[in-house]
């Protein structure tokens, strides 16, 4: 026969963990007005949550770096006259400099005109590529959870405090041996 878990399409698993962490776990939970397992549950969907989000950014991320990398490559392409195959390596390091210096003169224009609109082929390419490159930006703004210090401390591997009893006495306290 079934269990109860299994009937209700549920899953178990089984935690081991310090008397302590429960403590502190059925404390966070009560003050919540939940029981452990609900406040547990919470706690996991939120960091799971969490990590998606960072799955997502660091995909998004990756993807906006080769979108960047791919338009600077069509920069370069475009003051090249379109073929960048023949180039020798210091033609290609001269191209590279002569692409970075055309981004920035297209950043200093759009900086002094504010809704500067490209007037070349080779300004609308600077102006995507600056797009991506802004949103690239935004992407590494996004805040983790370990940004807000509930990450993994490497320090507590199993999430729990150190014990009062496994505290040193210091030298020459009472309880020192």
């Amino acid at each position: 026969m079934p269990s109860k878990t299994a009937q209700s399409g549920r899953a178990d698993i089984l935690v081991r963990m310090s008397p302590r962490l429960k403590e502190r776990i059925t404390k966070a939970a009560s003050e919540h007005g939940l029981t452990n397992n609900d406040w547990l549950l919470d706690v996991i969907k939120d960091a799971l949550a969490a990590h998606d989000a960072e799955v997502a950014a660091r995909e998004r991320k990756q993807d906006l770096e080769s979108r960047i990398e791919r338009k600077f490559q069509e920069i370069m392409a475009s003051l090249a006259g379109g073929d960048l195959t023949g180039l020798k390596a210091a033609a290609f390091a001269r191209l590279q400099e002569k692409a970075e210096a055309t981004i920035a003169k297209w950043r200093a224009y759009a900086q002094t005109f504010s809704h500067a609109e490209p007037r070349s082929p080779i300004e609308l390419l600077c102006r995507d590529y600056c797009d991506l490159e802004a949103k690239l930006e935004d992407v590494r703004q996004i805040h983790t959870i370990d940004d807000e210090g509930y990450g993994y401390d490497p320090d507590d591997p199993d999430g729990d405090e150190p014990e009062p009893e496994d505290e040193l006495a210091a030298p020459g306290a009472p309880d020192a041996e």
